[in-house]
């Protein structure tokens, strides 16, 4: 069951997808840029594909730091005389609008349409903490002062989705997620996350995605199952309906129909809680600090909880819960609680995916999963420049 359960939720996860100082120079023009020396040239344009000149470009690193920067010449190309060796993003402000955009260290030459820009403004409430000094965009150049009442306000923002979080001493506090949109302005008030309970996923999101896809840039849902099982719906962003909801107003459904006379049927839907394997085969998540993952359920059949992982020789493993779900009508809470489980010892600091995974037809619905006894910034690892 194990062996068949690791194999099953590499191939659900593939199926599921259907630092140096800035650079002072603001020169336009090529300077001693040249292609074959491996160069980077941007060039920067309009919804309307014209030329932008004059706009700043910034090249940034995934740790959010500035690796140089460079400003755009009169056909709207801005030339770095090396390419980066490792991917990040380009950061792009202009009287034009602004934009934002990935890039690998492969990459030579790039294209980016400035769009009007977001704005973000907000409060956080650090409930009788001590409030941070200024509050970042994750993966970003973007940073805003925060006022003696909690406020702060981002300006010139590119649309799209960004975790708000803040320094700490050695690592980061995650405030939230917020969605931007061009020429609007987004108002968030936020309240201090809790430093030992994350909810990672409540369902009332329609990218099928976890709830800090932000800050990791990934973590997908997905179902899987052998050849004989019909998985309903397939894709699980489908499968998020308004019918029933613990609490919200969603809830994640998937229909499971097996056929008894096969051998060794299965089915799953599960979650990357971050980097999906079949990106990243040895990198997983941290969560040696969990005392239980607790989630509410309801529907019918015999459950496989499983956590699949890696112990520190790479070995591929899973710690696994069963239970029967209690009742087809009400929610239940159900808690899975390791404790001093040699196998979850052995993989809980490079966890990979979490399934629920079937061998008989079964009809779940799932509400408000929660990771007990640990933080957003122990689960995820990312690195903060302060």
């Amino acid at each position: 069951m194990k062996s068949l359960a690791w194999t099953s939720m590499l191939c659900g996860a593939l199926g599921a997808f259907g630092l140096s100082a800035c650079s002072n120079d603001s020169t336009a023009g090529r300077g001693i840029w040249d292609e074959t020396e491996n160069g980077l040239a941007v060039v920067i344009q309009g919804e309307a594909g014209m030329p932008i000149p004059s706009a700043r470009v910034r090249l940034v690193s995934a740790t959010a730091v500035v690796q140089d920067s460079a400003i755009s010449d009169s056909t709207g190309t801005a030339y770095f005389e090396k390419r980066p060796d490792y991917g990040g993003h380009v950061e792009v402000s202009s009287d034009a609008g602004v934009a934002r955009s990935a890039f690998a260290s492969g990459d030579s030459s790039l294209v980016n349409t400035v769009r009007a820009p977001a704005r973000l403004s907000g409060s956080l409430n650090a409930q009788n903490g001590e409030l941070p000094s200024e509050v970042y965009l994750h993966g970003t150049s973007y940073k805003a002062p925060v006022a003696s009442d909690g406020s702060f306000r981002f300006e010139g923002i590119p649309a799209g989705d960004y975790a708000i979080l803040s320094a700490e001493e050695t690592s980061y506090l995650y405030w939230n997620e917020s969605r931007l949109v061009s020429d609007e302005e987004t108002v968030v008030f936020l309240n201090a996350p809790s430093k030992d309970s994350v909810l990672i996923d409540d369902f009332e999101d329609n990218r099928g995605t976890n709830l800090f896809y932000a800050l990791t840039g990934s973590g997908w849902w997905f179902t899987y199952g052998d050849s004989t099982s019909v998985i309903s719906p397939s894709f699980p962003e489908h499968g998020l309906t308004r019918e029933d909801a613990y609490a919200g107003n969603k809830s994640l459904h998937e229909t499971f129909t097996m056929d008894s006379t096969a051998k060794n049927p299965y089915a799953l839907v599960g979650f990357n809680i971050g980097t999906p394997p079949s990106e990243d085969s040895l990198h997983g998540y941290d969560l040696s600090k969990v005392d239980s993952v607790t989630f509410y359920v309801k529907g019918s059949g015999h459950v496989f909880m499983q956590f699949a992982g890696m112990d520190a020789d790479l070995e591929s493993l899973i710690w696994e819960m069963e239970f029967d779900i209690p009742s087809a009508e009400e929610w239940t809470q159900v808690a899975a609680v390791p404790g001093d489980d040699a196998t979850w010892a052995s993989i809980a600091a490079n966890i990979k995916t979490i399934n629920f995974l079937v061998t008989e037809s079964a009809d779940i619905w799932l509400d408000q999963v929660v990771f007990y006894g640990t933080s957003a910034s122990d689960v995820f690892r990312v690195e903060l420049k302060k």
